[in-house]
């Protein structure tokens, strides 16, 4: 064989090699692929639309969050008694975790590779790379027809376009109450603050005849604006921020393809907030520091007229607070509504839904048996719950039970006309950057302001810095673009 021949042979010989181990590779790629990798919508459920019954007693680990203020732990243990009458091979071992501790619990599990099976989340933060599970097969076309608009979506993973969590109950934490009593007490009609948008002067006028020193000692006893200022925690972080939206300061573009804080809107708004502290003082200093259920015992008390509070749960316990009242102390009861945003023709956000997610993992019965659980919590039935804290259920078929709550009704229509979803934002934020964004850029940042920590261009710099920074290594390690 001539030298020539022999090149031609060998070039041929690892050509031949390579095209069989890039078959090899293929076909143990696709043998590795599990059924959930690849399932087309709702092909996993068997043929009532259930999920499959593990083949073998399993054990899985739940971790939920007081949804609740009381009665969680009594809630679950009934919940999963339940599931066992339907699943007798399934035992559930759960954790009610605090509001607070959550997330450096979850971080921790998820270096760990110790993860629970199933999980109880706001927006959805089991993605590929959190190590949630991919739904589709066990979602079906009904499910997605019974959900709210824009709901699953929130649970779907730009990357993959897979859904890895199913949402449960629908919030937002943008609500303004104010208390009547004090508006007429000075006044001021606040009806129309129900049917148009008020603007930034009005209500800095409306502030100013609420701040009030009611027993002459030099010193205010009631304040026109409050809210909770303190950023270092899950309940303060979406609060602070959403206070921005609400007096205008926008920190999106309007196709929602890029995220910036250094814009005139989100200037004003940091400063009027600023303003209402230090310049007209209708905002009591010692709010910093006060988080978001710190606060609300301030607004029981009348610190407050207008309270920047959380989500509609609001409405239920200041009516629980007005009964928890003894005979002699109702001159204590709070009358109060809810009222349109500071708008100007800006919006505020929407938190979107609250839902369950799951472990990915290779043990078949494992997954069935979570994804089974998954759904039970997620039902028709499991979606009613979200009624108990005043929130809306995730599912139509759930019913809305507050068709005659004229406030409840108020503070859905305005979350639903003046919201934006979460959702519109994964065009620049994966789900997992979504809360990292506000946590690490925005919350501290302003509270820096607001405590004279910071100059505001410090702050927006910084602000700017910091987005770029977890935008880019979510981009690097998921190759999202």
């Amino acid at each position: 064989m001539t030298k020539f021949n022999l090149k031609i042979f060998c070039f041929v010989l690892f050509y031949v090699l390579c095209v069989s181990f890039y078959l090899n590779d293929n076909v143990t790629g696709e043998q590795n692929m599990r059924k959930w990798d690849k399932a087309e919508l709702g092909s996993l459920l068997d043929k009532e639309g259930n999920v499959p019954h593990p083949k073998k007693p399993v054990t899985i680990k739940y971790w939920t969050v007081p949804i609740m203020p009381k009665g969680e732990e009594e809630f679950v243990k009934n919940k999963i008694n339940e599931f066992k009458k339907l699943y007798p091979e399934v035992t559930i071992e759960y954790e009610v975790l605090t509001w607070e501790g959550q997330n450096e619990k979850y971080q921790a599990a998820l270096l760990e590779g110790n993860l629970p099976d199933v999980m109880m989340q706001g927006i959805c933060e089991g993605g590929p790379d959190k190590g949630g599970l991919p739904l589709n097969g066990w979602i079906s076309q009904k499910d997605l027809d019974d959900f709210l608009p824009g709901l699953i979506e929130e649970f779907r993973y730009p990357g993959d376009n897979k859904f890895y969590g199913i949402p449960l109950l629908y919030t937002h934490n943008s609500c303004m109450y104010i208390n009547t009593d004090m508006f007429e007490k000075a006044g001021i009609d606040w009806k129309p603050l129900q049917e148009k948008p008020w603007n930034r002067k009005e209500f800095v006028d409306i502030c100013k005849k609420l701040t009030i020193d009611k027993n002459k000692d030099g010193k205010i006893d009631q304040y026109g604006f409050g809210f909770g200022a303190l950023a270092k925690n899950y309940e303060g972080m979406p609060m602070l921020t959403n206070i921005m939206w609400t007096l205008g300061g926008d920190i999106e573009t309007q196709d929602f393809q890029s995220l910036k804080a250094d814009t005139s809107q989100f200037r004003e708004a940091l400063q009027f907030l600023y303003d209402l502290m230090y310049t007209y003082k209708v905002t009591p200093e010692t709010v910093l520091g006060q988080n978001v259920w710190d606060i609300q015992p301030w607004w029981y008390r009348g610190t407050f007229a207008i309270y920047q509070g959380g989500g509609t749960y609001v409405i239920n316990e200041t009516r629980e607070y007005n009964k928890s009242l003894s005979p002699g102390e109702k001159d204590k009861q709070i009358s109060f509504t809810v009222v349109l945003p500071i708008y100007e023709g800006h919006r505020m956000v929407k938190l979107g839904p609250g839902g369950v997610s799951c472990k990915n993992q290779d043990d078949e019965e494992k997954v069935f048996a979570s994804v089974a659980f998954a759904k039970f919590l997620t039902s028709t039935e499991g979606c009613k719950r979200a009624a108990d804290v005043y929130m809306l259920p995730a599912r139509k078929s759930s019913g809305n039970s507050f068709q005659n709550d004229k406030d409840m009704t108020l503070a859905i229509k305005i979350a639903m006309e003046y919201g934006i979803e979460t959702s519109s934002f994964h065009s620049v934020l994966t789900k997992n950057a979504f809360y990292e964004v506000f946590e690490k850029a925005f919350a501290p940042n302003i509270e820096a302001v607001l405590g004279k920590q910071k100059t505001l261009d410090k702050a927006v710099a910084d602000i700017d810095k910091k987005i770029n920074v977890i935008l880019n290594n979510y981009k690097r390690r998921m190759q999202y673009k």
